[in-house]
């Protein structure tokens, strides 16, 4: 949904730190809880088009994001 939303507001390109898949979140660990879908996918079956980089400050994204814990309710 999120992908769709940067398609139609005209997002020519997607920069990507880490990704779900790469940080291997899930048993096995080709699979995580988005199954196999990826951004390249969606874009791929609907034709549409923008630039996705990866790559970029990978090892301090996957620390932040395994870091975050959703707050806790008093």
């Amino acid at each position: 949904m999120c992908c769709w939303a940067l398609v139609e507001v005209g997002i020519e390109r997607v920069v990507l730190g880490a990704r779900h898949q790469g940080m291997k979140r899930f048993a096995p660990p080709e699979s995580t809880s988005y199954g196999d879908y990826t951004m390249e996918k969606l874009l791929a079956m609907t034709g549409r088009k923008f630039e996705i980089v990866t790559g970029v400050c990978t090892e301090e994204c996957e620390e932040n994001r395994r870091s975050w814990r959703p707050p806790t309710a008093n």
